[in-house]
Parts: structure tokens; sequence; C-alpha cells
């Protein structure tokens, strides 16, 4: 995801400025689709026969009783805990998402060009590559939360700074 949302807005504006945006939606459409097949192709292989089988229940999987803990399914939708990191994650991601999704059209709308609003895109997309690795690194040293918050801040702040149209008054638009 992170090197596609790096490339996918230049190239998509390259296109949009070179064919229209129809043609530009057709050619990313069909690159996400021949993407998706070839990752397919790759990662799924079909069985070597009878004998090579997922496990289907907890028994099969060879592990001790004592290693399967946790709650159930039905247990876990009776917490708390469960349903306030369900509305965190969902929010997050919405927030994220909707601001990406958007990025583009708010920066245009500022006054900046399209192929300049695609080059922020892409690093944004680029942004969150580097940040997914540097986070995995950090939960393995540090205490999940505050990883989390660390690495939440810097977009929240950016958020808010479009949101509250303070990032008109920043140098970086003169």
């Amino acid at each position: 995801v992170g090197i596609g949302a790096a490339l996918a807005p230049s190239l998509a504006q390259a296109l949009i400025t070179a064919s229209g945006w129809r043609h530009a939606y057709r050619v990313m459409s069909a690159a996400a689709l021949g993407i998706g097949a070839l990752a397919f192709a790759l990662i799924v292989r079909a069985p070597d026969g009878p004998s090579v089988r997922l496990p289907t229940a907890p028994d099969e999987l060879k592990l001790p009783a004592s290693a399967l803990t946790g709650d159930s399914l039905r247990q876990a939708l009776r917490r708390r805990t469960f349903w306030t990191l369900l509305c965190a994650a969902t929010l997050v991601a919405a927030c994220g998402l909707g601001a990406n999704i958007h990025l583009s059209a708010l920066l245009s709308d500022a006054g900046i060009s399209g192929s300049e609003a695609a080059r922020v895109a892409g690093a944004v997309g680029a942004g969150i590559l580097v940040g997914r690795l540097i986070c995995g690194v950090l939960l393995d040293w540090l205490f999940a939360p505050l990883v989390g918050a660390l690495l939440l801040l810097p977009g929240a702040i950016g958020l808010g700074l479009i949101g509250f149209d303070i990032a008109r008054t920043l140098p970086v638009y003169e």
C-alpha cells in the first residue's frame, strides 16, 4: 500500500494531463487488477496433494492446550476493551484514509498545481511506508501505546492545521 500510495498520485496526474481523467481511471484500474492478479498468482499455490491441508481446529495446530489462551469471539464481543479498540481503529483509519483520498483536491483548491499536489500525495504515501517500517521496529522495543501515540501525533497535527485553516498562514504557501 505504501509503495502504491507513493507512486500512484504522480502516475495518475501524468495520465490525467496526457489523456483525461476517464482514461486515467481505466488505466489505473487495469493496473490494480493486473498487480492484484500477479500477487495472487505468486502467493497462492494449489496444495501438492491430499496430504497438504491447513488446520481447521485448534487441536490440529499441534500446540499444547496451555499455549491457546485468550477469549473466544463470543467473549471478546462482550468486552468493553474490544469495542473501544474497534472504535479507535475505525476512527483512525477513517480520518487518515479520508484525508489522504482528498489531499490532492484540498491542495488544488488552495491553488497548488495538480502535478505539485500529486507529488505531495506521493510524499505522504512514502511517509506511510516509512512510518510502518519504523513502527514495526519501535514496537519491538517500546511500550505499544506510546509508539502508537507518537506515530499518530504528526498526522493529527497535520489534519488540525488543515482543518482549522492554519496551514494557509505557514510559509509553505509562499
